[in-house]
């Protein structure tokens, strides 16, 4: 992910954020990680790990634990907010 890396305390405060108020958001994981992103609804954080619901496809397609360590960035941006109406629309 491009741009400035989040200290750990701003990263915390912008999932809460995003859990709080059910956004729709990509998470980009660091290098040592075998993929580059996934996508969904953040459903819980702890200290060491975060809980999404994964969407595929315009599908919500599972729920993957990921270690907090792996974690590179967090992104809600225009198009991410575009699926979160979709997704409540379905509902």
């Amino acid at each position: 992910m491009a741009g400035k890396k989040s200290s750990d305390k701003e990263l915390k405060q912008t999932i809460q954020n995003h859990i709080d108020k059910t956004h729709y958001v990509k998470v980009f994981f660091s290098e040592e990680c075998p993929e580059e992103l996934t996508s969904g609804f953040i459903l819980n954080v702890s200290e060491n790990f975060l809980m999404i619901q994964e969407s595929h496809n315009f599908t919500l397609d599972g729920i993957k634990i990921i270690p907090y360590n792996r974690i590179e960035g967090i992104r809600h941006k225009k198009f991410e907010k575009l699926l979160r109406k979709y997704f409540q629309k379905r509902a």
